[in-house]
């Protein structure tokens, strides 16, 4: 495979289609040699014609190659042209970026008191109560579209929301409607994010039966799921590989850490040659 330095690729492409366009203006006016400058019109039809670029980029390579001609290779004979240099090149690093999604984040708030569910129940009628089932109030928010649990004791957990904030907002919005409709709540929340969920896709493939011994803490069982279970120490997540390069993400506190997590571990399949990415066509 020949590819342009990356040095000298945009010269080196220049010059490649000046040194097109000028054999193709001697041919279009005349037999004898280009001496004398083209005209804007038929440069810029040239040019759109040969590179096929859109306007943008076309009108771009008109002006500095105009100004290139003039610099320079207007008053040469097209023989004497520099063309393009070709460098061989083995293999060329194929670059792929995780993609990351979000799927739920659940954070936990301690209002530091007790709640009677019951004048909750009283107030606001949709809300889920049921304590001969399970002792927390369901309060479900349209916008952000989460669930919270209320129990007696002031413990709150919020589920549903797709980022930190999210969650934050959700607990205080909870917290806000509570306290205009006559619920007594003192003090202010304290909030902690418990766990975030996420999926990602590294764009190839993985080799889960290497896998399982290249990497530490791993436990795979094809009989009774298809994935790989990996324990990463740092950041400490749990990571499910599948071999489509689908990955599911949990036990994080932060989002960075899922960013930091799934990046770490695409480098270490990629150095350990345990992914393979699609050649492009």
């Amino acid at each position: 495979m020949y590819v342009v330095c990356a040095r000298q690729r945009i010269d080196n492409h220049l010059l490649g289609i000046v040194h097109e366009l000028i054999i193709l203006l001697e041919v279009k006016s005349s037999t004898r040699p280009v001496r004398t400058e083209p005209t804007a019109g038929s440069f810029r039809v040239l040019l759109q014609e040969r590179v096929g670029f859109c306007r943008g980029n076309a009108a771009y390579l008109y002006f500095v190659a105009v100004r290139r001609l003039k610099r320079a290779y207007i008053w040469r004979p097209v023989y004497e042209l520099p063309k393009p240099a070709l460098y061989k090149v083995e293999s060329l690093p194929i670059v792929k970026k995780a993609f990351i999604n979000i799927e739920n984040v659940v954070a936990s708030a301690t209002l530091h008191q007790n709640i009677d569910l019951n004048s909750i129940v009283r107030v606001f009628p949709g809300v889920e109560y049921r304590p001969e089932q399970f002792p927390g109030l369901v309060y479900r928010l349209k916008k952000p579209k989460t669930a919270t649990l209320i129990f007696s004791s002031g413990k709150m957990v919020c589920t549903g929301a797709k980022s930190e904030r999210q969650a934050r907002k959700a607990v205080m919005k909870v917290v806000d409607e509570l306290k205009r409709n006559g619920i007594v709540i003192l003090g202010k929340p304290e909030i902690q994010i418990q766990n975030i969920v996420a999926s990602a896709g590294l764009g190839g493939a993985i080799d889960l039966e290497k896998s399982t011994y290249s990497l530490k803490r791993t436990m795979y069982e094809p009989e009774q799921f298809p994935g790989l279970i990996y324990r990463m120490d740092d950041p400490k997540v749990v990571i499910l590989l599948f071999a489509s390069g689908k990955l599911v993400c949990t036990g994080a506190k932060k989002e960075t850490e899922v960013h930091r997590a799934v990046t770490k571990l695409q480098g270490t399949l990629e150095e350990k040659a345990l992914i393979s990415y699609e050649q492009p066509a």
